[in-house]
């Protein structure tokens, strides 16, 4: 299990590495004074709907601009991408970069306590604890979590967040397909949160001490979400909806209320010292006063109707478009563009691509300003050169200096090619360092690796016992994708009341390899 931690920490590392740039600029971009055309495209895939919502203006002031829902149940991915991208041009759409939410109901949500306050521990907890609560193998999920409160006591609140691959990738596929840029994944489960918070800022009452019940409506599902110390305690999905209240009020109402029970019997269950004191009900508030007034009869609890647009500015074109959409909420996609996401399930692919696009188009622009900036330059001094001799010395002063920025705008295009060719070369180095965790034994610990073409791949360590140095040096050396391996230093010291070895060892890869 050290070893696979070893393993996913090193690849870890070096898929870090590759997204600095991309992140450099999205930190650099809240930074920058946002303009009143600034704002956040959030867009939700489930089997029937396909909802986007669009809104501008700076964070603290934005408006709902747009939004519209498609119909995708039964439709194949070629289906749903030209729908949405007819329903944008005829909605007049124009999104600039797409905030994906995963819906809640298609999620696995865990809280739990982990006896850490460390982050670096949390997530190596999280990372074997994820295993536990889905099916899946783990290359098939992908998870994040947040860490909602740390305690006096040591340990932490943790929200965790379980995917599948195949739910992540059937909305993000379909935004690479649109040729639209892709933020980030999120979970729509956050916007709720977001919502909430909202709502209670807006309204003036805290919501410190108090256990809300946020119950919101969508077409097929709803979601139910405690909320204490602005914190979520509890979620759970329903597989009662809109559609299901609206065709059979009787029935469907009555099992609605029925789960809504059982729910809070479940939650009073868990935490007796504090209780539900209210009821905060979403989703097309319209159509949903019977269900409140049953619910207030029923579980003797207040019930507020608020609208998922709550405190958010909307022209009347906008206010009488939604009241032509479909019976689906978009509380929890309003949560999400009016408060920065910390969930990010986007693939690891997803992400080294957007990394060296992101690169690239920055090695592009600074050439292009390179070359612009030497032809005005040039332009200008050649203009007055026969009127003064210095102009003439401005000049080459200039063009020295440019040359020298364009040979390193051009060195830096090699190397480019230089990464995206061995990362072409099937993963060559990853693999070499998986094999150095598959084979350092539980005694042998990593101090530093570093890697160069010259020595290949350079390892620094201790290790409990001398002769486990040699044992692991013998094993590595019977590798294919290494040459001779050799322990260039070992030296024996005292650690407290142990002996200890610290050694270098030397791994060169094989010449005939992928990578030099």
């Amino acid at each position: 299990m050290k070893n696979r931690l070893n393993a996913l920490h090193a690849r870890e590392i070096l898929i870090q590495l590759a997204l600095q740039p991309h992140r450099l600029a999205q930190w650099m971009n809240r930074w920058m004074p946002e303009t009143p055309s600034s704002g956040q495209t959030v867009m939700s895939l489930d089997g029937q709907w396909l909802k986007l919502l669009q809104m501008q203006g700076p964070s603290h002031a934005r408006r709902i601009t747009k939004w519209f829902v498609c119909p995708v149940k039964g439709a194949s991915l070629e289906e749903m991408v030209r729908v949405f991208q007819e329903t944008c041009t005829t909605e007049g759409v124009i999104p600039k970069e797409i905030l994906v939410a995963i819906p809640a109901h298609l999620c696995t949500v865990r809280f739990f306590s982990l006896p850490s306050t460390n982050w670096k521990e949390i997530r190596d907890i999280v990372e074997l604890q994820a295993e536990k609560h889905t099916p899946y193998a783990r290359e098939e999920i992908l998870t994040d979590f947040v860490v909602l409160d740390r305690e006096r006591s040591g340990y932490s609140r943790v929200l965790l967040i379980i995917a599948h691959q195949d739910i992540v990738g059937r909305p993000v596929r379909l935004v690479e397909l649109s040729q639209l840029p892709l933020e980030r994944v999120s979970c729509e489960l956050e916007g709720l949160v977001s919502w909430f918070r909202m709502v209670k800022k807006e309204s003036g009452k805290s919501a410190a001490t108090d256990m809300s019940l946020v119950v919101e409506i969508d077409s097929s599902t709803t979601t139910l979400l405690l909320m204490q110390h602005s914190q979520p305690t509890f979620h759970r999905s329903l597989v009662t909806g809109a559609e299901h209240l609206e065709a059979d009020p009787t029935q469907a109402g009555e099992r609605f209320i029925g789960e809504l029970q059982r729910s809070l019997e479940a939650i009073d269950a868990e935490s007796s010292a504090s209780k539900a004191k209210e009821i905060l009900l979403t989703g097309r508030i319209e159509r949903l006063a019977e269900l409140k007034v049953r619910i207030e009869k029923e579980m003797a609890l207040p019930v507020y109707l608020i609208p998922p647009w709550a405190s958010i500015e909307m022209p009347d074109t906008v206010r009488q478009a939604y009241e032509r959409l479909a019976d689906v909420s978009f509380a929890s996609l309003v949560g999400l563009a009016t408060a920065p996401s910390q969930i990010d399930l986007t693939p690891q692919a997803t992400k080294l691509r957007q990394a060296f696009e992101s690169r690239a188009k920055t090695l592009v622009l600074l050439g292009c300003q390179c070359i612009a900036a030497l032809i005005l330059v040039s332009l200008l001094i050649i203009g007055r050169a026969h009127k003064q001799y210095r102009y003439y010395e401005a000049l080459r002063a200039v063009y020295q200096q440019s040359a020298e920025q364009a040979f390193a705008v051009e060195e830096t295009f090699h190397q480019l090619g230089f990464v995206e060719g061995r990362l072409r070369h099937r993963g060559q180095l990853l693999e070499a360092v998986s094999l150095l965790a598959q084979d350092s034994s539980e005694g042998i610990q990593w101090r530093s690796l570093t890697f160069t073409p010259d020595d290949g791949i350079v390892l620094k360590g201790i290790s409990r016992e001398l002769p486990q140095v040699y044992e692991f040096v013998a094993t590595l050396d019977t590798a294919p994708i290494f040459g001779q391996v050799e322990a260039k230093r070992v030296a024996k010291r005292k650690s407290g009341d142990q002996d200890v070895a610290d050694f270098e060892i030397r791994c060169p890869l094989i010449s005939d390899g992928t990578l030099p």
